[in-house]
């Protein structure tokens, strides 16, 4: 009920606003308010089951249901889905039903779940190493007693130690790490004064509340590190009067202010209260700081436009491209994005566009390092980027990320690949185009009509027959690399992986080769760190070019990478996540790939974990090879759905608020 309750509070706005210019948007509206206050599941069912039948054909004026359903049409869904769990029929209850079914499967899956983390801690304990987990956890089992919940004896100790606790950053807290931080503090009128040991002249209000905390929950970004914004956003709606003091801090003191102005017109039309966690008001607008002091930012300035937003239109599938028929026309949408992105930088360098110099304390025309590209996810674009700005001419720096796909990685991982099984055609046709060999596309074309229907590794061995018409220049490249790749394959099995790539390195001097190119400095560094997960890896005792293969793909599965050093080149554009970009300001922000999907892949899984719903699977009935949400499923989709607009909104405001000029 509680679920129909919040569903009905949640589409009764949205059919209001719809009403003058969808009628039956209204209907809809009155059946809808009959779910009053207090009203039964069975009233729920005839509810559910009048708005279903609302979407009949025949209830539609004549002539209009195409143009007032598509507004519609996820009312009725949810309203069909609610509908088939509500009615009891013959005594059968659908949603004791679906739980019957999955009961056992969750139950398994909870008791293998308690089974490994047992077996984890034990194994931990041995070996006496701790991760981050442990340490928040443990920490929050010293200072906090849930029986009675309140402090322990350990806190209360370091109560008394702890004159003050500040702490910034605080709308990216998970609910352990606030825990522990109300464990060790203490809140207004929760002790009574006479209770308090008064020291240092404290009076009795900095003994008894003594937390400063400091955040912008618009700046939330770190959901999937269990970051709640709800936390902060609570000690900003109840500290007031005796409980303690909220201060809006809404002036900015960084941007222009006609950037400030865009950025308001875009987030006080998207930002809501129930999506993004900020009602974007007169009081959460950013206001444009120090006026007096910074007149030549001011929009009276008449410094021109500070925005631009660029669309670039894609064909449908019954329509010709603009593309068609010129150079763009073999691009894909990344590659094209990039170009124009380069192609826009070009102009607006050329044209000598003046930005403030703050060691200078003057304007001056903008250089390549004022400039910043933000992306949502950096994987699998930097490298688009790195290959269209080298191809234009700009200097570009990608930010750490990125490791496993830039060029020399996938070079050389191909090339182990090879190493530990030749007939993998993929890797082998990755090393021959690689600068490793340097075949042309021709090339390799010439190579696999020697043998097509063997492996590329066949066809590649059989082309040395010198009976064969083969272009003597192939033949001697493909002959000097048959041979290095057998010593290699020797080495690999005699000596450690660090070895094998060093003698790899020595002998086609690769690195050096790259140190030439452009980037030349961070591709050579990415080298280096390959060789530093090698190093790493060869320190295990189960060593072996295979399981170095398999670990890194492990690492690729959960998107962890060594850590790099960013190379920064002295006059380049950087190229960074909008998480990277954190805390940090440009003069100038390119935030590109702005259609790029949300990703809603765990949204989609069998099972979802959530933390209002618990345990939420999809269910499969006996004898039936289909599976169909879960109530719980489905509530924990929309609130995780809700939560991740919310989490893409803040972002799209961090990247935003980068720029300065």
């Amino acid at each position: 009920l509680q679920a129909v309750a919040d569903w009905r509070d949640e589409w009764l706005p949205v059919l209001e606003n719809l009403k003058g210019e969808n009628e039956k948007s209204a209907e809809l509206a009155g059946i809808l308010s009959r779910l009053d206050k207090g009203f039964t599941r069975e009233c729920a069912a005839e509810v559910l089951e009048q708005i279903v039948s609302a979407d009949l054909t025949a209830s539609y004026p004549k002539g209009k249901a195409g143009k007032l359903r598509p507004a519609l049409g996820k009312i009725f869904e949810e309203a069909a889905f609610l509908r088939s769990l509500a009615a009891v029929k013959d005594g059968k209850d659908p949603l004791a039903e679906d739980w019957n079914w999955v009961r056992g499967q969750m139950a398994t899956l909870l008791r293998l779940a308690r089974e490994f983390a047992e077996k984890f801690s034990r194994r931990k304990l041995a070996d006496g190493v701790l991760d981050f987990h442990d340490l928040e956890q443990f920490a929050l089992k010293l200072l906090w007693d849930f029986a009675g919940n309140q402090p322990t004896a350990a806190a209360e100790a370091w109560r008394k130690k702890l004159r003050f606790i500040f702490v910034d950053e605080y709308q990216d807290i998970n609910a352990a790490q606030d825990k522990i931080i109300v464990a060790l503090s203490r809140d207004t009128g929760i002790l009574p004064v006479s209770s308090q040991n008064l020291s240092h002249g404290q009076d009795a209000r900095a003994t008894i509340g003594n937390r400063f905390l400091v955040g912008d929950v618009k700046q939330s970004i770190y959901r999937f590190r269990l970051a709640d914004p709800k936390i902060f956003r609570d000690y900003a709606r109840d500290w007031h009067g005796a409980a303690g003091e909220t201060i809006p801090l809404s002036e900015n003191f960084r941007s222009r202010e006609g950037l400030l102005h865009f950025v308001n017109s875009v987030c006080r039309r998207v930002m809501r209260e129930e999506i993004g966690g900020v009602a974007y008001d007169a009081a959460a607008e950013l206001k444009f700081g120090s006026p007096s002091t910074r007149v030549d930012f001011s929009a009276a300035s008449g410094a021109g436009q500070r925005a631009e937003l660029w669309l670039r239109r894609k064909a449908g599938c019954d329509e010709t491209s603009d593309d068609e028929n010129d150079e763009l026309a073999d691009l894909d949408e990344a590659q094209k994005e990039a170009r124009l992105v380069a192609f826009r930088l070009k102009q607006f360098i050329a044209a000598g566009t003046p930005i403030w110099d703050d060691h200078k304390k003057e304007f001056r025309a903008a250089e390549w390092r004022d400039v910043a590209i933000l992306l949502r996810s950096p994987r699998g674009k930097s490298e688009i980027f790195a290959k269209e700005f080298e191809r234009a001419g700009i200097p570009l720096a990608v930010a750490r990320g990125g490791f496993y796909e830039s060029a020399e990685i996938l070079d050389l991982l191909s090339l182990l690949r090879l190493l530990d099984n030749p007939l993998q055609d993929v890797p082998c046709i990755a090393v021959l185009r690689s600068p490793l060999v340097g075949c042309s596309l021709d090339e390799l074309a010439e190579i696999r009509l020697a043998a097509r229907e063997k492996h590329f590794w066949t066809a590649l061995n059989v082309i040395q027959n010198e009976k064969l018409k083969i272009k003597k220049e192939l033949r001697e490249k493909t002959a000097k690399f048959l041979e290095r790749f057998a010593r290699w394959r020797k080495i690999a099995k005699q000596v450690s992986l660090t070895q094998c790539l060093e003698e790899i390195l020595a002998e086609t001097l690769y690195a050096d080769w790259l140190r030439a190119q452009p980037r030349g400095t961070q591709r050579a560094a990415n080298v280096a760190g390959l060789l530093n997960l090698a190093q790493a890896f060869d320190q295990f005792q189960r060593q072996g070019l295979f399981r170095f293969l398999k670990h890194i793909e492990a690492e690729q599965a959960v998107a962890a990478e060594p850590e790099v050093p960013a190379v920064i080149a002295e006059n380049a554009v950087r190229l960074m996540s909008i998480h990277q970009s954190k805390g940090l300001e440009f003069p100038v922000v390119v935030l590109a790939d702005l259609a790029k999907a949300f990703n809603e892949q765990d949204l989609r899984g069998e099972i979802i974990f959530d933390e209002a719903f618990g345990l939420c699977p999809k269910v499969k009935p006996p004898a039936s090879g289909r599976r169909y949400p879960s109530l719980p499923h489905w509530l924990a989709q929309r609130r995780q759905k809700r939560e991740l607009r919310g989490e893409e909104l803040r972002l799209l405001y961090v990247a935003l608020t980068r720029a300065r000029d």
